[in-house]
């Protein structure tokens, strides 16, 4: 492995377990993470050192979730453009919704779909980079 692949890879997964220690999971939470680029995928294996009950993949494109599905990352795989993700969520929760969110990827309507996903007094942690006048407020 490179220099760089190294320092790239440790990059990602600190950014991951950065993101799910401020997220203050626990043990049996359900955490959705949207985006699944090498960031959101170094999230969604952090989460799942906290012991989750479910983690939920999310991403529009069906390679980035069939590698999560081959790889074991996750619990249970979304696509919103098929699925309905609020349902599928409050169909895994009782109807609640996810317990923390974590947004990994920095679309134009990712910050809304967090924020839909999220059960009421939920942890949504926003983990992307944004380049939109909407969102310039917002700074992680």
């Amino acid at each position: 492995m490179s220099d760089e692949k190294a320092l790239l890879t440790g990059d990602l997964l600190s950014t991951g377990y950065w993101a799910c220690d401020i997220a203050g999971m626990e043990e049996g939470h359900t955490v959705a993470v949207i985006g699944a680029g090498p960031t959101g995928l170094c999230c969604a294996m952090m989460a799942g050192l906290k012991g989750p009950a479910d983690i939920v993949i999310v991403d529009v494109d069906e390679t980035r979730l069939e590698f999560a599905r081959e790889h074991g990352i996750g619990t249970a795989y979304v696509n919103p453009l098929r699925q309905d993700l609020e349902e599928e969520l409050k169909g895994m929760t009782d109807g609640r919704g996810a317990d923390v969110v974590l947004e990994v990827a920095g679309g134009s309507d990712t910050f809304e779909c967090a924020w839909r996903a999220a059960r009421p007094n939920a942890t949504v942690v926003i983990v992307a980079m944004y380049d939109s006048p909407q969102l310039s407020l917002i700074h992680i």
